[in-house]
């Protein structure tokens, strides 16, 4: 006896009206050249954040602030002896938290970039080289992230260590929390030691939730940011910053409004 396969197909109609497509992790939203060019020097970015409405993109002796849509230049700002890897950016206060490379922390006021204060960092960490800013915890909002190290530090916004995880990876570029999505809060951190990758961590213990390819090329991840729905991403080698998904749930079928469905019979 032959056996009789049926395919359900639901319809477009059925689609429009009960069911939903989650881009996949990773997926570019937006994206546009974040290279710098001022009558001296060509300059690519080497880290990046989201805050007060705005992209903020570093490149060592430079800072800019850019509109997120475009990354048309709102502003560029030259402080005085700047360094700046990864950013971190306060709300309340519109500061700047840089990861230096170095063994501190610089502070800065982000439209003027004069310098507020800097901090030293916990012992353990040879090379800043990601930061993160969490204002949903004001005691203790600042992430710090090692280039060698397998572990985080979690501090106070003066530098104070509270604690620090252990992680399953090295070549941290790039830290991101994310306090807007439900079932978080999520810590996303950006390795680029090799294939660039993005981990989703539970900020509490550290450990994976899920993980997938940045999209930036190997070896090139520079800082991270989140916007309150989506990740920032910027690519050194390629000069570029990119506005990519970062949580995938999935197609969605609601029962009540599957509407047609049509069984082909083989």
């Amino acid at each position: 006896m032959a056996t009789r396969m049926v395919l359900m197909v639901v319809t477009a109609a059925a689609l429009a009206a009960g069911a939903s497509f989650a881009s996949n992790l990773g997926s570019v939203v937006n994206s546009w050249n974040a290279s710098y060019v001022d009558p001296q020097y060509y300059y690519s970015p080497i880290g990046v954040d989201y805050g007060g409405g705005y992209v903020w993109v570093s490149y060592s002796y430079v800072y800019t602030q850019r509109v997120p849509k475009t990354g048309s230049i709102v502003s560029s700002i030259y402080p005085a002896n700047f360094h700046g890897n990864d950013m971190g950016y306060e709300d309340a206060t519109g500061y700047l938290y840089l990861a230096t490379g170095n063994t501190f922390v610089a502070v800065r006021e982000s439209l003027t970039g004069s310098l507020v204060r800097t901090f030293g960092v916990p012992p353990g960490v040879a090379f800043t080289s990601a930061i993160e800013f969490d204002d949903g915890a004001p005691s203790a909002p600042v992430w710090l992230g090692d280039a060698t190290a397998w572990r985080l530090w979690n501090l106070t916004s003066t530098g104070s260590l509270l604690r620090s995880l252990n992680t399953t990876f090295s070549g941290v570029r790039g830290l991101a929390y994310d306090r807007d999505t439900s079932g978080g809060p999520y810590l996303f951190v950006g390795v680029s030691d090799g294939p660039s990758v993005i981990y989703a961590l539970k900020p509490d213990n550290g450990s994976v939730l899920y993980s997938f390819p940045a999209p930036v090329s190997d070896n090139s991840l520079a800082g991270l940011a989140w916007d309150g729905s989506y990740l920032w991403a910027a690519d050194n080698t390629k000069s570029w910053v990119f506005q990519f998904v970062a949580h995938d749930t999935g197609l969605t079928v609601l029962p009540r409004s599957l509407g047609r469905v049509k069984a082909l019979y083989y």
